[in-house]
């Protein structure tokens, strides 16, 4: 039986070894929101015009709000695809974190009558699996080769972990990385299964349970921690939330 705290090995400065997700609902998958707008009969090709029609809708229309940093600063498809997902864009990407405490408040947050998971993955572990199977998961920085990799109709099985060198305020405080397949239409979970497929260390690839009897008891222990949307949520709206959550915990 694995505990959280085999998971917490933090590593060396600036190498996380782990990415973790938590979901307040045990039952949902590791889908990218783009790929829940899609049914089984749609194609590659297909998925491919909606993914580069919702990208250049947003080029069209980010620098309206964007800071003229960030808008200097995203050049290339992969970094419009984290900033699209970071406002709540369907893209391809998956919202994961480093930090086993931001994950844990995003297990515990919503859906209070229903088992919550935490899900784990070894990065390098990963990168050397997808390596094994034929497919390098360095991702390229050439715009060339960002199309060339991740338009294809007909591309590799794979997937890998990526950040963001210009953060966010809230990227940074919830020390958010993405995982991306280079297939417009990979589900990170089956792609997970697959690759782990083959290994019953746990420590490498694990989904923890969290029951939703102990959520307020381990939402209560978080906010000790200053894990709450005031901190995750930088801005007016988080503090609203972070109330809210108070409320909650003070009345039950």
């Amino acid at each position: 039986m694995r505990r959280i705290a085999d998971y917490t090995d933090i590593g060396s400065v600036g190498n996380h070894p782990y990415a973790f997700r938590g979901q307040s609902d045990v039952n949902w998958q590791l889908q990218p929101s783009l790929l829940r707008y899609f049914n089984t009969n749609t194609t590659a090709e297909a998925a491919l015009e909606i993914e580069r029609l919702a990208l250049k809708e947003f080029k069209e229309n980010a620098h309206i709000h964007l800071s003229p940093n960030t808008f200097a600063t995203t050049t290339d498809t992969i970094s419009w695809w984290t900033m699209m997902q970071h406002y709540g864009s369907p893209t391809r990407l998956l919202d994961w974190t480093t930090s086993i405490y931001v994950a844990a408040y995003f297990a515990t947050n919503g859906e209070y009558h229903t088992d919550g998971a935490i899900w784990i993955v070894h990065i390098h572990t990963l990168d050397n699996i997808m390596c094994q199977n034929g497919s390098s998961n360095n991702i390229p920085k050439i715009e060339g080769e960002i199309r060339q990799l991740y338009f294809a109709n007909d591309p590799p099985t794979t997937m890998t972990f990526c950040g963001r060198n210009n953060k966010s305020d809230r990227m940074i405080s919830q020390q958010g990385i993405f995982s991306i397949s280079r297939s417009v239409l990979g589900d990170h979970g089956e792609l997970l299964d697959q690759a782990f497929n083959n290994t019953s260390d746990k420590l490498h690839y694990a989904k923890v349970i969290v029951p939703a009897a102990l959520k307020h008891e381990l939402a209560r222990r978080l906010r000790t921690m200053n894990i709450t949307a005031n901190a995750l949520f930088p801005g007016i709206d988080g503090l609203g939330r972070s109330i809210a959550e108070l409320v909650r915990l003070a009345s039950n």
